[in-house]
């Protein structure tokens, strides 16, 4: 009985006890293409035909998004309306998806007077 009773705690018991409930992390390099980052900077260029837009940053990094008819501006209307923008600051909330960054929302920036 007490053999019955062992080799039943070894095969269905000791598993259980040595999981230890931990779940599987994500690559270092796949979480952070999946966290939201924040851009600031003016905007110089949009091309409608592509959905893209670039900002220069404050220290003179030229950045290219991309952007889809759902990505949010905030300040600004739809993501075509940019066009008409040029020279607005601009604060890009954006995945990386590759080697590309995907806009999630735009806030367009008004200027103290």
């Amino acid at each position: 009985m007490h053999k019955m009773i062992l080799v039943l705690f070894l095969t269905v018991g000791l598993p259980v006890i040595g999981y230890s409930g931990q779940e599987e992390k994500p690559n270092p390099s796949q979480q952070e293409e999946q966290a939201i980052q924040i851009a600031e900077g003016t905007l110089t260029k949009v091309d409608v035909h592509e959905l893209s837009f670039w900002i220069k940053t404050p220290e003179g990094k030229e950045m290219q998004f991309t952007y889809t008819p759902f990505t949010q501006v905030e300040g600004g209307g739809e993501p075509a309306g940019l066009a008409g923008m040029t020279g607005s600051d601009l604060k890009v909330h954006y995945k990386v998806d590759g080697s590309t960054n995907a806009a999630i929302r735009i806030e367009v920036q008004t200027r103290a007077s």
